[in-house]
C-alpha cells in the first residue's frame, strides 16, 4: 500500500500562520476541520497486489467515543485557548469541541473485520452484518498532497454499504495505529467527494488514553 506522508495528518491548514506553525490539531481535526477532497483519480484494481479488506483484520474503535476522556477534552481546550484561528470561527469553547464531534461522528462504537466481513456494533450489539468487495484505489488531493483510500462495496443495501478506508498506520511510534474512514449508502463516490468534511477517525481496540494524548497533541 502508498504510504502517506505525517504531514497529512499534521498541517493544519489555516489561513492564519500561527495556526500553521502550531499544528494544534493532529489526525482527525486537520482532515475535518480544514481538508477539502476532491477525486484525483481512480484505479478499478483487479490485479494480484490489490489490498483487500483483510488488510484492516482486527477489532477497531471509533475515536468519537473517546471525546468524554478529561485528558482529552483538556488537549482540545488548550489548543482552542492557544489559537486566534479557532476563536474566530467559535467563539467559546463548547462549540468548537460539539464541531469536531460531529464532524467524528459514527454510527457504530466498534467494528471487527474478518476477511471480507465486517460487523458493525453499537453498545456491545451487533448492529450490522456486511461481506465486502474490494473496488479499487481513491486518490484524493489533500492539501499539497494525494492521498489514497481503499474502496469497498458491499452487498447488501444500508448505511454501510460503500466504505472507503485509508491504510492504517501510526504517526509516531509512541502514537495510536488509526486511519481515516467513511461510509454511506448512496455511492463510493460520494464519500470521496460529497462527504464534506466528516471523516471519522479508527483506531485500535488496544489503544491507551496515552497514545490518544500523542496524536491529540501531534508530539
Amino acid at each position: 500500500m502508498k504510504k502517506r506522508h505525517d504531514s497529512l495528518l499534521h498541517g493544519v491548514c489555516v489561513a492564519n500562520s500561527e495556526a500553521k506553525s502550531r499544528r494544534l490539531l493532529a489526525g482527525f481535526v486537520v482532515l475535518l476541520i480544514t481538508a477539502i477532497f476532491t477525486v484525483a483519480g481512480c484505479d478499478n484494481g483487479g490485479g494480484s497486489d490489490d489490498p483487500e479488506l483483510a488488510e484492516w483484520n482486527g477489532t477497531w474503535n471509533s475515536y468519537y467515543d473517546y471525546f468524554d476522556e478529561p485528558e482529552l477534552v483538556a488537549i482540545l481546550e488548550d489548543q482552542y485557548d492557544a489559537s486566534d484561528a479557532y476563536k474566530t470561527m467559535f467563539a467559546t469553547f463548547d462549540p468548537f469541541l460539539a464541531f469536531v464531534k460531529n464532524l467524528a461522528l459514527t454510527d457504530f462504537d466498534s467494528f471487527v473485520v474478518q476477511g471480507d466481513t465486517i460487523t458493525f456494533y453499537k453498545r456491545m450489539k451487533t448492529i450490522d452484518t456486511v461481506t465486502y468487495t474490494y473496488k479499487g484505489v481513491r486518490q484524493v488531493v489533500w492539501g499539497q498532497e494525494t492521498a489514497d483510500f481503499y474502496a469497498f462495496e458491499g452487498d447488501k443495501a444500508g448505511d454501510h454499504k460503500y466504505l472507503i478506508f485509508e491504510e492504517a498506520d501510526r504517526d509516531t511510534a509512541d502514537g495510536p495505529l488509526h486511519f481515516h474512514m467513511r461510509y454511506g449508502s448512496e455511492s463510493i463516490d460520494s464519500l470521496v467527494s460529497g462527504a464534506g468534511m466528516w471523516a471519522p477517525t479508527i483506531v485500535s481496540y488496544d489503544t491507551t488514553i496515552a497514545e490518544l494524548k500523542v496524536f491529540m497533541s501531534g508530539d
